[in-house]
C-alpha cells in the first residue's frame, strides 16, 4: 500500500511563474538546528544540476530565535519551498495554508513547497521509509511482525508508514512511555483497527517481542557517530551506513548490509553503542536501523553475526529527498547520481 497520496506537481517547464522566471535563479532551503553535518545540499544540488535547473539548495541552520522570519522568506517568489529536519517537522505546521494527507495524518512535515505565494506541507518521511525497505531491503512489511526502538519524530513516520503498509502487528518501546503512548494514541485516533501497542523498556518485555518479530527498526540515535551528530539518522537527516549500495542510472542497488541515520540533528555521539544489548539482538529478524553514519553500526554488525538481513539509513535518506525534489519540480529524481553525492560527501 502506497503512504503517497499527494498530486504530482507540474514540471519545471509547464509552471508558468517558473517560465516567466527564466533567466532568474532560484533556491530550496533546508532547515533545522544543527545542520552542520547535513549531506542534503551535497545531493540535493547534483538533483539540480543534473536537470540543469537554475536553483541553488542551502542548508539555512535556525536557531529558535530566528525561526520566526523563515515563512516569510520560503513565500517569496524566488523560493520554491524547504526542507524541514529535527526540531521543527511539527512546529512548521502554523505556517502553512495546505497540508498534504499524509502529513496531516502523521502530524509532522519535512517538505514545504511555495505555491505562488501559499505554503503546502508534505511528509516524503514514510515514503523513504518504505521504499528503503521494499527496494534496497527486499522486504515487505505487510502482515509482519514490527518493533521500533524510539518514539521521536523519525518513529513518528515510520509507525504510521508501517500501519499504512498493514503490518500485523507493531511494538514502540520508548524509554520514556508517555511518548510512546502518545504516539500509539495519535496512530489509534487516525487510523481504528491497527495493531500497535506502547510498551516500557523493560529487557524481558523486549526479549519477548524481538524473539517473535520479523522485523526490527531503531529510531534511535543511538549508534551516530559523534561527526554526524547534526545529521545522522534517517527521517531527519542521515548518513549512509556502510551498505555498500551502487549507483546505476537512476536507480540504486543495494549491496551489503547497512547504512546509518539521517539528518536526526541530535547532538550526541554514540558512536559503537548500540540501543540493544547483544543477547537481544534478534538473528530471525529483518533488522533496519535509520542512522546512516557510520555506515554499519554496532546494532547491525551485531544482527549480521548472528545471521540477520540488515539494511541502514542512507536509502530512506534518498528516498525521501528524491521525493521532495520531484515534489519541488516536478521532474525524476537522478536517484542513484544522489546516493553517490550522499556517499562522496560522508566521506569528507
Amino acid at each position: 500500500m502506497s503512504t503517497r497520496s499527494h498530486p504530482r506537481l507540474p514540471s519545471w517547464d509547464q509552471a508558468p511563474e517558473r517560465r516567466k522566471g527564466r533567466g532568474s535563479s532560484f533556491v530550496v532551503g533546508l532547515i533545522g538546528y544543527p545542520l552542520r553535518h547535513s549531506v542534503s545540499p551535497a545531493f540535493q544540488q547534483a538533483a539540480f544540476d543534473f536537470h540543469h535547473l537554475p536553483i541553488t539548495y542551502q542548508a539555512w541552520e535556525t536557531p529558535r530565535e530566528q525561526l520566526d522570519a523563515v515563512p516569510r522568506r520560503v513565500r517569496e517568489p524566488d523560493c520554491l519551498g524547504i526542507n524541514v529536519t529535527i526540531p521543527y517537522k511539527q512546529v512548521v505546521l502554523s505556517w502553512l495554508d495546505a497540508v498534504d494527507g499524509l502529513a496531516e495524518k502523521i502530524g509532522a512535515v519535512n517538505t514545504i513547497v511555495n505555491e505562488r505565494g501559499k505554503l503546502r506541507g508534505f511528509n516524503t518521511d514514510a515514503e523513504g521509509f518504505l521504499r528503503g525497505l521494499r527496494e534496497e531491503g527486499s522486504f515487505e512489511p505487510a502482515e509482519k511482525r514490527v518493533v521500533v526502538l524510539g518514539a521521536g519524530g523519525a518513529a513518528r513516520a515510520v509507525v504510521f508508514a508501517l500501519a499504512s503498509a498493514e503490518a500485523a502487528a507493531v511494538s514502540v518501546f520508548n524509554r520514556t512511555p508517555d511518548r510512546a503512548e502518545a504516539l500509539v494514541a495519535a496512530v489509534r485516533e487516525r487510523m481504528p483497527g491497527v495493531r500497535i501497542a506502547a510498551l516500557p523498556w523493560d529487557e524481558r518485555l523486549l526479549g519477548q517481542r524481538l524473539g517473535e518479530c520479523d522485523l526490527l527498526v531503531n529510531t534511535t540515535p543511538v549508534g551516530m557517530s559523534a561527526a554526524g551528530s547534526g545529521m545522522g539518522a534517517a527521517g531527519s537527516g542521515m548518513s549512509a551506513a556502510g551498505s555498500g549500495m551502487a549507483a546505476a542510472g537512476s536507480g540504486m542497488a543495494a549491496a551489503g548490509s547497512g547504512m546509518a541515520a539521517a539528518g536526526s540533528g541530535i547532538g550526541h555521539g554514540y558512536k559503537d553503542e548500540s540501543p540493544l544489548p547483544e543477547r537481544l539482538v534478534p538473528s530471525e529478524a529483518f533488522v533496519y536501523d535509520l542512522v546512516y553514519n557510520p555506515a554499519e553500526t554496532r546494532l547491525l554488525r551485531l544482527a549480521r553475526a548472528k545471521g540477520a538481513r540488515t539494511l541502514g539509513g542512507l536509502p530512506m535518506l534518498i528516498h525521501q529527498g528524491a521525493a521532495a525534489f520531484e515534489l519541488w519540480t516536478g521532474r525524476p529524481a537522478p536517484r542513484g547520481l544522489m546516493l553517490q553525492r550522499a556517499e562522496e560527501a560522508l566521506l569528507r
